[in-house]
Formats: C-alpha cells, structure tokens, sequence
C-alpha cells in the first residue's frame, strides 16, 4: 500500500470533476481531498466524475448531519445512486447491553454489500460508527450461507438461520426475520434490500 496521496481541490483544473478522476485513476493507494468541507459540494463532484466506477469507495462524516446531507444531495445529483448508511450502536459499550435487532441487521447488511460493491453503490459511515466494534471477518463468512434452487428444507435449515440471529415470526417485516406458512417460505435476509419469499415443493 502506498503513502496517502493529499489532493488539493485548489489545484485541480477549471474543469474540477476530471482533473479530480484523472488524479483518483493516478494516485497509488487512498487519498486525501483537501480544500472541500462541503457534503453537497462533495456529492455533487463525485455524481457529476461518474466515480461510481470505483468500487468498495467509504466516505466518513465527522457525524450524522453531514452524513445525511451528502446522501441527499448524491440522491439529487444522482438519482440512479444508493446509499447504504453504516449506523452507530443505539447502547452505550458500557450499558451492559445488546443494540436493537434492527440495528445490528442493518450493520450486517452494510458490511455484506460493502464486500460486494456493485456500481452506483456508495457507503457512508461516521466516525463514531466505524469506530464500534463489529462482527469478526472470519465468523461474519462462517455464517453467512446461499439457499438455491433444490436444496432441502429441513429443521437443519432453520437451525442454521437461528444460529446466525434470525428470528421467526408470523409475519416478516424487517432484516433478520423468517416466516413459514405451509409451502412458503419468507425471508428477509440482511443481504438484500427487501424481502425474499421461497415457494417448496415437497421438502425442496
């Protein structure tokens, strides 16, 4: 990994979003952008460089404020873009205490994208949410699994998605829940944006 490269926005050219692109296609390793505190100003350069070709990019915000003005902003700049926002724990480290289900399924779901950027994706954090402590590299894989056309549906399966912090309910309406009702199968895996449903025939 190379030296941290400083780019200054008050040398680039008139034309700022390619001097910008032909400086981030040059520079080995990550980059600094000085001169620029502005998250529209921001978006509006990264929306208008087309730099959603670079994948796996994390843009860090000193807080939420400034978070959810870019995101808006690039949501305007750039209506084809999506943001996926890394949130914070919603508990003090030193409460004793689990964050909420829904904050711990959306964490899971931004690092699970993050490995697997797709163009248009962008990924936003603030400092104190990076800073949290997260799930291992190594557990995160070990439980993450694919269901495919003809694999078997058994109390193993369900095991599986319980093990891994899924919840049955009777009825899915957020991440980390499940839901079977006869030979359909809902399931709202924090690897996806929405809600998936399985039809079975017999066991499969």
């Amino acid at each position: 990994m190379g030296h941290d490269a400083a780019i200054s926005i008050e040398s680039l050219p008139l034309a700022l979003p390619h001097g910008l692109l032909g400086k981030l296609s040059n520079e080995p390793g990550p980059c600094k952008l000085l001169g620029l505190n502005s998250p529209v100003a921001l978006a509006a350069i990264l929306a208008s460089a087309k730099l959603e070709a670079f994948s796996n990019m994390v843009f860090v915000f000193a807080n939420e404020e400034q978070e959810a003005s870019f995101s808006r902003s690039l949501k305007f700049f750039d209506p084809h873009s999506y943001v996926t926002k890394l949130p914070h724990h919603d508990v003090s480290p030193y409460a004793n205490l689990y964050s909420s289900h829904s904050v711990i399924a959306k964490r899971l779901h931004w690092l699970y994208r993050a490995q697997r950027a797709q163009v248009g994706e962008y990924f936003t954090a603030t400092v104190q949410s990076l800073a949290q402590r997260t799930i291992p590299d190594d557990i995160f894989t070990d439980k993450t699994f694919s269901l495919n056309i003809g694999d078997e549906w058994n109390e193993r399966t369900v095991q599986r998605l319980t093990e891994s912090g899924y919840l049955p309910s009777s009825l899915v309406e957020s991440w980390g829940q499940f839901a079977v009702r006869g030979s359909i199968v809902d399931i709202f895996s924090t690897a996806y944006r929405n809600p998936i449903r399985i039809e079975l025939f017999g066991d499969e």
